[in-house]
């Protein structure tokens, strides 16, 4: 069985201490009537194909990845022309952390890049008087994410490959995100109940759905780094485990922080 809690702490911590202090201290929760029904009795089929991310598939590489389609909210629209003034120029495309001459916007704040992780995104690119570049926006359930990542790392003597879909989602969309995912991937495996405090005391109520195949697994959580920020995280098993085993040897390595 795949080291399901363990492995969803070890990436839930990895991106908290990536991005400050959660303000979510406490979490209190057990599985719903519903999953046990879900994942016991009913014993639905797993979901057979290698799970994506709107066409994104877990385990391909960046060359695929650059190949794939860009979503349509990831293209930007033309810019209005001014007479007189000089004419903007914007364009949309995958970069990665590990391309000459990528974007800032993505380059800055990869984790784990000393253990051979890169990061890929869909980037605007604006030149006129100057030029600029943002990471592009992208929709999960028909609304916007906060942030997002396509961690890529290698197994020995292969390329890199796609181990990781982060994205940060919105807590008052979190039903449609999980409605949308089973209406693709069928019923969840598991779906976990509970409630997270902030640190002013007041609570909120969780929700943690879990689907697993044989090759990988999707995690939604509703609520995360904060209280209105949840995390949903797709992993490809072997190339997580990998790189699972790396963190923990260097973290092993360089000892406690202070």
């Amino acid at each position: 069985m795949f080291p399901r809690l363990a492995l969803s702490i070890f990436v839930v911590a990895a991106f908290v201490s990536a991005n400050g202090q959660a303000e979510v201290q406490k979490v209190q929760g057990k599985r719903s009537a519903k999953a046990v029904e879900t994942a016991s009795e009913k014993k639905a089929p797993a979901y057979g194909e290698i799970f994506d991310f709107r066409g994104i598939k877990l385990g391909m590489t960046q060359a695929e990845f650059k190949a794939a389609e860009i979503p349509k909210e990831a293209v930007p629209s033309a810019p209005i022309q001014i007479p007189g003034m000089r004419q903007q120029v914007v364009s949309s495309k995958a970069e990665c952390t590990n391309d000459e001459g990528a974007a800032d916007t993505v380059k800055l704040f990869v984790r784990d890049k000393d253990i051979g992780v890169t990061e890929c995104a869909w980037v605007i690119r604006e030149e006129s008087y100057s030029t600029s570049a943002r990471k592009s926006p992208l929709y999960a359930a028909g609304a916007g994410v906060k942030d997002y990542r396509f961690r890529f790392i290698a197994l020995p003597g292969e390329e890199p490959k796609l181990f990781s879909i982060e994205l940060e989602t919105r807590a008052n969309r979190h039903q449609e995100l999980v409605d949308a995912l089973t209406t693709k991937f069928g019923p969840p495996a598991e779906s976990e109940n509970g409630t997270v405090q902030n640190r002013m005391g007041a609570t909120f109520e969780n929700n943690t759905v879990v689907w697993e195949n044989a090759t990988g697994q999707i995690k939604v959580l509703q609520r995360a780094l904060d209280i209105e920020t949840g995390l949903t995280f797709f992993y490809l098993k072997t190339h997580f485990v990998y790189f699972a085993k790396l963190a923990k040897d260097k973290k092993e390595k360089n000892g406690p922080g202070v």
